[in-house]
């Protein structure tokens, strides 16, 4: 049987839309052998506006997860202009992923 970490290498979150919790993260955190980044846009509203109903607006996708250690962060938002545009930031956002 493998190791969980060996399941999948690297792991880069945009956007995320999930609710930041403890076991989630860590969970992704077992599974994920090389580096676990989370890129995330600060001034996105639509996303913490879907999460309303669920009790809570900190996600993934508008603040860094700090709740793990071995989770990077990266702030995008100076890449992202608007929720609708993050498909349009993903080159930017890869290679400057991959230089840090």
């Amino acid at each position: 049987m493998k190791e969980p970490a060996s399941i999948v290498e690297d792991v880069v979150f945009m956007e995320l839309p999930r609710l930041i919790d403890n076991h989630g993260m860590w969970v992704c955190r077992q599974i994920v052998g090389g580096r676990l980044v989370n890129c995330y846009n600060k001034e996105d509203w639509l996303l913490p506006l879907m999460f309303l109903s669920r009790g809570g607006t900190k996600t993934g996708g508008t603040h860094p997860v700090d709740v793990i250690p071995g989770i990077e962060n990266y702030n995008a938002t100076h890449l992202v202009k608007a929720h609708t545009k993050y498909g349009d930031a993903v080159p930017s956002i890869l290679q400057l992923v991959s230089s840090m």
